[in-house]
């Protein structure tokens, strides 16, 4: 019997680590391309679902509910990028209490853009607790690609309507 080796070759282990190496040179941008692009599309979609849900938890309850942007998710701070809370404010002092109902906690953890809010005369959205709607508090959220133009504009009006619109510069 003829002990046959069975195995590569060290040229034949460096052509398929050429290879693999020229393949993840081109797949990895494309990568971070296509992350940044999702990113900048779930963004405006999450806050648009939580927008909803503070007009709908204002008239439910008959109260007033905030959004605002959170770093430590324990009191508003003017952070869109790290997150944001909605909660009840059943004082009415339009400040995050430790007893008050929190409705929804979202850590964006951005990576690849930044997140910030041009309202109204206010860093918080108040949503009234009569109406349902953003009590003096229409504007502008944007989200900032860093590197790649995945720019987005999600505007809230009066009425609580959230318009969601690409941007060509941030």
């Amino acid at each position: 019997m003829k002990n046959k080796n069975i195995g590569f070759s060290l040229m034949e282990i460096s052509i398929v680590l050429t290879i693999m190496a020229v393949i993840a040179s081109f797949a990895i941008p494309s990568y971070h391309q296509y992350m940044a692009s999702q990113e900048a599309k779930k963004v405006p979609q999450i806050l648009t679902l939580h927008i909803q849900k503070a007009k709908h938890e204002s008239l439910l309850s008959k109260q007033n509910i905030i959004l605002c942007a959170s770093s430590t998710f324990k009191e508003c701070d003017n952070n869109w990028t790290n997150g944001y809370i909605l909660f009840v404010d059943q004082n009415k002092n339009r400040n995050y209490d430790p007893n008050e109902t929190v409705l929804a906690v979202e850590p964006l953890q951005l990576k690849y853009g930044s997140l910030s809010w041009q309202g109204f005369g206010n860093k918080k959205i108040i949503f009234e607790s009569t109406s349902g709607l953003p009590l003096a508090s229409n504007g502008t959220f944007r989200y900032c690609s860093a590197q790649y133009s995945h720019h987005r504009k999600l505007t809230l009006s009066r009425m609580g309507h959230a318009r969601n619109e690409s941007l060509k510069t941030c």
